[in-house]
């Protein structure tokens, strides 16, 4: 299965633009597919994304991994936010460069606000204390929110941080999902 970019549903890919490698296996981005789950997470955090997914896949739901999707950004934008309602979960993988992204800060104040059933999973050290976004008027606002919507709910919990190597901790995502997509 060949990625979708933004360039298919434009026009032809010119001869000498080379689209991006296809990610592996069945986590590449279908647009005629019905997705019921969805990521949020900056660049670091692909790999561990891809782990998960998979993991999702084998147990039969289907992921919006956004690295997955061909294109540019804008594109991969409009994608995130048109598939985003349709999806019962939102797995969001913090660390701490996503704080830093003003585009998956955008993403997970939408999901807060939209409220799916919302699994916030610690990949590296964070901080939500404070004005951790910010001192400005609007970043106080929006840590305030996202803390008050996830902070409880952060796992795992203390210190520690996922690790996709470890079985546990993915089963443990795994039955995370299972319940929310029952509750749905």
């Amino acid at each position: 299965m060949e990625c979708i970019s933004e360039v298919q549903f434009a026009a032809p890919m010119l001869e000498d633009n080379i689209p991006p490698p296809d990610p592996p296996g069945n986590l590449c981005y279908d647009q005629d597919k019905d997705y019921n789950v969805i990521f949020s997470y900056e660049d670091d955090c692909s790999e561990v994304s891809e782990v998960l997914g998979a993991e999702l896949w084998k147990a039969g739901y289907a992921s919006v991994l956004p690295h997955t999707v061909g294109g540019s950004r804008n594109f991969r934008r409009r994608v995130w936010f048109g598939e985003m309602p349709d999806c019962a979960v939102a797995v969001v993988l913090l660390s701490p460069r996503y704080f830093e992204s003003e585009e998956c800060i955008e993403q997970l104040v939408t999901l807060c606000q939209e409220n799916p059933a919302i699994i916030p999973i610690v990949v590296g050290p964070i901080n939500i204390q404070g004005d951790f976004l910010g001192e400005g008027k609007v970043q106080r606002r929006d840590g305030n929110f996202i803390r008050h919507s996830i902070g409880s709910n952060l796992f795992p919990r203390g210190n520690a941080c996922f690790d996709a190597g470890k079985r546990e901790h993915i089963e443990f995502v795994l039955s995370l999902v299972n319940r929310a997509m029952n509750n749905s």
